[in-house]
């Protein structure tokens, strides 16, 4: 949660920036096709903020080996609680 909200927080800085210097670079362009363009690079941003989230997700989950060291656990509680419930 927090870091989605530091990423919104700084997609917006860098898109805020990047559309400032859009206004230097192009002064006699409307401001509806400066706000189009910010939005596509925000966008573009946004997914490429995700892909990277999820790849050092993937990566952590894959080096700490969590499924591996958990599963054994709720597998003999799951096997445990059959063997209770019947009896």
């Amino acid at each position: 949660m927090i870091g989605t909200f530091l990423g919104v927080l700084l997609f917006a800085v860098i898109v805020g920036e990047l559309a400032s210097g859009f206004t230097a670079a192009f002064p006699k362009m409307t401001t509806h096709g400066l706000t189009t363009i910010s939005a596509i690079l925000g966008g573009f941003l946004g997914i490429c903020w995700q892909r990277f989230i999820n790849d050092v997700h993937a990566n952590l989950i894959q080096h700490l080996k969590v499924g591996e060291r958990i599963a054994p656990y709720f597998g003999h509680k799951i096997t445990r609680t059959i063997h209770i419930l019947r009896g």
